[in-house]
């Protein structure tokens, strides 16, 4: 099992900072998301890239609404050329309410994402690219990049069965968000394993990468006790909304009812330990002492993940403790 460290995007004079601790900790690369309106993933990719020298840099995800994939290609191009093959990137679609506030249609995002892709694979084999897709569309572009060896990797980050078997035919790798239970991600490998079956591909082939949150204490409630705070306002803010509910009611981990009452607990200000318990947390993050730890890595990892991306973990000295002390139990 592969460990990575997501940056923490909200408080970007931290990112370099923690790329460099993550690389001298020995972790095996980092993560930066991109919420619109947030800090830039590329910006940040840039200043990673140039920080250190041995990790894996990822963006996961940027959204192919936003820029062209000809923009794209030339920014991820570059990266991955700048970084000696360290880069990765990571395509997801964001939320519609947030991509139409720049007056974008982001109805389509199986066309659009099947299309950009297409597009993505052509500039970086260095051809001559015309297109004229439904959503994307280009006209004898070519990246004026020197060719590289490699292209970089890219990975989509899916929920949705379709997108899902999109991963399976086309991309790398496929990312999970924070909070898909093991469950879901079973199931959901089961669909990337159909999508390259119809493309005659190895699904071995895919890489996996799982955000997840976490925390380790030399107390399992200690660490549990971290992480419920976050989980309480998450689940709040998924309830009702269709999507999002049903990756986390479909397996039995959650249900509708139970979502509306912890939205309705946390509006009401209730302490997260009254609504959070031991086992939602266990269902959704990496968290407990170094056996529980141990034992949740494993299960990680006979699901079918490759790489934990450990997300929204602090910078201060107790929370880099907490990651020496995995990287020490984990190898």
């Amino acid at each position: 099992m592969r460990l990575g460290l997501v940056l923490p995007m909200g408080a970007p004079p931290e990112i370099v900072g923690t790329a460099r601790f993550a690389e001298a900790a020995g972790f095996d690369g980092v993560w930066m998301y991109e919420n619109l309106y947030g800090a830039g993933a590329f910006a940040a990719a840039g200043a990673t890239v140039a920080a250190t020298s041995r990790l894996r840099v990822g963006i996961g995800t940027v959204s192919p609404y936003t820029r062209s994939s000809a923009i794209v290609a030339m920014e991820a191009g570059l990266l991955h050329r700048l970084s000696g093959g360290r880069f990765s990137l990571g395509l997801g679609a964001s939320p519609a309410e947030f991509v139409g506030r720049l007056g974008i249609d982001a109805s389509k995002p199986l066309t659009v994402m099947r299309e950009t892709l297409a597009v993505l694979h052509e500039l970086f084999a260095g051809r001559a690219t015309t297109f004229t897709g439904e959503r994307v569309r280009l006209r004898d572009v070519t990246l004026a990049l020197p060719k590289p060896a490699t292209a970089p990797p890219i990975y989509l980050g899916a929920i949705g069965e379709r997108m899902l078997g999109l991963a399976g035919q086309l991309a790398d790798g496929l990312i999970f968000s924070v909070l898909c239970p093991l469950p879901f991600i079973r199931r959901a490998l089961a669909h990337v394993a159909a999508g390259a079956a119809t493309a005659q591909r190895d699904p071995a082939r895919v890489d996996v990468v799982a955000y997840v949150p976490f925390a380790l204490r030399s107390s399992a409630r200690e660490a549990r006790d971290l992480l419920r705070p976050e989980i309480a306002t998450n689940l709040a803010r998924f309830a009702g909304k269709p999507d999002v509910e049903k990756l986390l009611t479909q397996d039995g981990v959650l249900d509708s009812a139970r979502m509306q009452w912890i939205a309705r607990r946390v509006a009401e200000g209730s302490a997260s330990g009254e609504i959070i318990d031991d086992e939602l947390v266990d269902a959704l993050c990496l968290a407990g002492d170094e056996d529980d730890v141990r034992r949740r890595v494993d299960a990680y990892a006979k699901a079918g993940v490759h790489e934990l991306a450990l997300f929204g973990v602090g910078t201060d000295a107790p929370s880099r403790e907490m990651l020496t002390r995995l990287i020490r139990i984990s190898r």
